[in-house]
């Protein structure tokens, strides 16, 4: 390749915002915008949820969603549904570029560089006994005390059967894991007389001691059909909590508590 089309190559590469990373593992930079409320909580408390927000729209952008979904019919009458939505990828660097605030939204715009790993590259979810990471798992989450309480529950459940390990406090954890999740009743005429109603949870993970902020953030939404609000909201919190848990088994980096392990 002479040195004209070696420049037009790489001229190529950069106007696509694709390259690739190490090992030749493909990679994508982009801008994306995350968003967060500006309720009660602290600016950067705010900060941290919009920028895990805007982590995760770029995975979504870069490495495309897949959908799933679960329809139970009994008398011929759909009975539950459960629809759930995956992006498997990370972010391997990001730059804030901006900040500002706008009708009770904090907006954060970044610039990340997105890993995309290739099929074969996915591992399958979960640890050996005694080799998973210990977690101390903090509740961020904007919802009712129930809510709150079924989330928590789902998620241990989940987070424990794929081999990881829940700690009772900062100090004994390896890895710090924050959740929040979201519900809403979702009004659809055409499944009455039941209810429908969507979830959101969202996960993020820092390393224990560390200074830094969020290091590995998914989220994972679930719609769910039941009786009533309350039990279509219960079904719907449960299958997006444990979606979580499942992405948080499979694609966890292993060096955010490997390290802090170690040091102790």
């Amino acid at each position: 390749m002479n040195r004209f089309a070696a420049v037009a190559l790489l001229a190529a590469m950069t106007a696509s915002g694709c390259a690739t990373g190490p090992k030749g593992i493909p990679t994508r930079s982009l801008v994306v915008e995350g968003w967060a409320p500006l309720r009660n909580e602290s600016r950067p408390e705010a900060r941290r949820q919009a920028v895990a927000d805007a982590q995760r729209k770029a995975v979504e952008e870069a490495a495309g969603v897949e959908i799933a979904a679960i329809s139970l019919v009994d008398d011929a009458a759909m009975s539950r549904q459960r629809l759930s939505s995956t992006s498997r990828g990370s972010v391997r660097s990001f730059k804030v570029l901006s900040e500002r605030a706008e009708d009770g939204m904090l907006k954060v715009r970044l610039r990340a560089v997105v890993e995309m790993p290739g099929k074969d590259d996915v591992r399958k979810p979960g640890w050996a006994p005694g080799t998973g990471p210990k977690a101390y798992i903090e509740a961020s989450i904007d919802e009712t005390t129930s809510a709150q309480a079924e989330a928590q529950g789902a998620f241990i459940r989940a987070w424990t059967s794929y081999g990881g390990e829940v700690a009772s406090s900062r100090g004994s954890a390896d890895l710090i894991l924050r959740s929040s999740v979201e519900t809403h009743e979702v009004d659809e005429p055409r499944v009455r007389p039941y209810v429908s109603a969507r979830a959101r949870f969202s996960l993020s993970a820092s390393q224990a001691g560390a200074s830094g902020g969020t290091q590995w953030a998914v989220a994972r939404e679930a719609a769910s059909l039941g009786l009533d609000a309350r039990d279509a909201g219960s079904r719907a919190v449960e299958a997006a909590a444990a979606a979580a848990a499942e992405a948080a088994a499979k694609e966890l980096p292993s060096h955010l508590w490997l390290s802090a392990r170690a040091s102790k």
